[in-house]
């Protein structure tokens, strides 16, 4: 009996994991950096069981990143991580579990790109513009956008909306962070004629109409270089920034293009689009297997 007491007191002695301490709890790392994970056994008295043995493994599917077995990780894009950690004693009791979920953030704006990009616009216009940032690693980010305008008397601007004022020339900027992107804008006397061709086109469904306008000066002279903005009804197609619409039913639509004060507006005629074909028996051919 006496010879059994060693081995009940190394039982009684053998740590059993009550918890797993991780630190940071809860980790933030930028896309295409790395990160160190730590984590610690406890026991119930939340004492660190320093024989423990812990392992880091990727728990499911994940393409942002990926972790090795002593915990760094290394990130490849924007996302969520999950990791499990195992954690082991020795004397081969039931081994511990904790998941946790790492947040990886895009970094800062490199580059920013403000679409679109009008050369030339007339007084009266409004256009509203976007900035899209992106990260050295080409991942889009996401950031405080300034808008900002050389001559608020020519082109005032506030949330990406460019309003024009007055004839001249203005520089049009977006910064967001360190990153920066500008293109200049030249602003003419608003037009006094303004016309839309085709003005009554007649095409079948999904068909492509390339509209466009021609706006004149008061001197009669074609102004050149500037887009209207475009607009239809009713919802039942598109029509881009370009002009080009196209009718998803048969109808009538009204096309309406604004450049300045001025408006026009023209007629689109979309008809049914006939896809049946008669048929023509070429052979026959009994079959037996399918």
């Amino acid at each position: 009996m006496f010879a059994l007491w060693p081995i009940a007191l190394a039982a009684l002695q053998t740590p059993t994991i009550a918890s797993v301490r991780i630190t940071p709890s809860k980790p933030v790392v930028v896309a295409h950096d790395t990160l160190r994970l730590r984590a610690e056994a406890l026991d119930a008295s939340g004492a660190v069981i320093s024989s423990a043995r812990i392992r880091f493994v990727t728990a499911g599917f994940a393409n942002a990143g990926q972790v090795d077995s002593t915990g760094l990780i290394s990130t490849a894009s924007p996302g969520i991580l999950p990791i499990s950690i195992i954690a082991t004693a020795p004397g081969g009791t039931r081994p511990s579990t904790r998941r946790v979920e790492v947040t990886i953030v895009a970094g800062p704006a490199a580059t920013v790109r403000i679409t679109p990009m009008p050369a030339r616009a007339v007084v009266g216009q409004r256009l509203q513009l976007a900035a899209l940032a992106r990260t050295a690693f080409g991942d889009s980010t996401t950031g405080e956008t300034v808008w900002s305008s050389s001559a608020p008397s020519v082109v005032r601007i506030s949330d990406g909306m460019l309003t024009t004022v007055a004839p001249g020339s203005a520089v049009i900027s977006a910064t967001v962070g360190r990153a920066r992107a500008s293109f200049p804008l030249t602003v003419m006397p608003g037009p006094s004629s303004l016309m839309i061709a085709p003005d009554r086109p007649t095409v079948r469904e999904g068909d492509v109409v390339s509209f466009h306008v021609v706006a004149k000066d008061r001197n009669g002279k074609v102004i050149e270089g500037v887009s209207p903005s475009w607009s239809f009804s009713p919802g039942h197609g598109q029509i881009g920034d370009d002009g080009k619409f196209v009718g998803y039913e048969a109808g009538q639509y009204l096309v309406t293009a604004n450049l300045g004060s001025l408006s026009s507006v023209a007629t689109a005629v979309v008809t049914p689009r006939e896809v049946r074909r008669k048929a023509t028996v070429v052979g026959q051919l009994v079959r037996s297997k399918f």
